[in-house]
């Protein structure tokens, strides 16, 4: 819909669901991805549904709020 291209189009792609990043995975991540070769992340996205109404709160389940998780996710990317 927005001209991303995912992994069905062959052997290089820049849009990729579930994208492992440091100790974990971001929902969605744009950037160069292709195979045999390490991934490029230039911009990492985890999604909230509409219900969630603080993104300072803790998670259940998960002891971080949103906002943490999204801190670990760009450290996570600086050294990838």
């Amino acid at each position: 819909m927005l001209g991303y291209s995912g992994s069905s189009a062959g052997d290089s792609w820049n849009v990729a669901k579930n994208q492992p990043v440091g100790s974990g995975n971001v929902d969605v991540a744009l950037g160069k991805f292709s195979v045999g070769n390490p991934p490029e992340i230039r911009a990492p996205f985890e999604l909230k549904g509409a219900r969630m109404r603080d993104l300072d709160a803790v998670m259940p389940g998960r002891n971080k709020s949103p906002v943490q998780q999204a801190w670990e996710i760009r450290y996570g990317c600086e050294g990838g």
